[in-house]
């Protein structure tokens, strides 16, 4: 059966084109259909033999971009809705999320006049990849139920119970 493979991405000599969907008859097997007219003329100027030979590193590789889940996105706003309505400081949900961000150590790190400044890093779908995210939400829960934490002593299944519950599904 063949299995086409969304969100492929060609890297050719070190540039990045996003220009084809790869589609496979089998793990092994590739091979690229372009899907516009800028993706035909990158590939004419390709042998075949050149972009199948894994022996000659550097031609092309194959690397399957994992789209970003919807479902972890909302449970991940579920999570900050429900702590924000059960603690006193925090009056958004930006500003929770934001220190939730901090204290996990999701930062970018810039340097102002010799100070290391450490900036919230985005999680939006178009800069955070979904096994960064998954890291994320991951060390989120840890701190909120930590000692540190918002909701000490709080067991992990309770939380994401009460999460699951806020947008549908079921966790257990």
């Amino acid at each position: 059966m063949t299995k086409k493979h969304k969100g492929i991405i060609i890297h050719m000599n070190g540039v990045t084109n996003r220009f084809a969907t790869a589609i496979s008859d089998s793990p092994s097997g590739f091979f690229i259909e372009p899907v516009d007219d800028d993706g035909y003329k990158a590939l004419e100027k390709w042998h075949p033999d050149e972009i199948w030979d894994k022996e000659r590193d550097g031609y092309i590789l194959f690397e399957k971009e994992n789209k970003r889940s919807q479902r972890q996105n909302r449970m991940y706003w579920a999570l900050i809705d429900l702590v924000l309505n059960n603690q006193d400081f925090f009056q958004s949900k930006e500003h929770l999320s934001h220190y939730i961000k901090l204290k996990t150590g999701h930062v970018d790190l810039l340097k102002y006049k010799g100070e290391v400044i450490e900036v919230p890093k985005s999680i939006s779908f178009s800069s955070t990849k979904q096994e960064e995210f998954n890291y994320f939400i991951d060390k989120a829960i840890d701190f909120i139920i930590s000692d540190e934490g918002l909701w000490p002593g709080v067991h992990k299944d309770t939380v994401l119970n009460e999460v699951y519950d806020i947008i549908g599904a079921s966790y257990n």
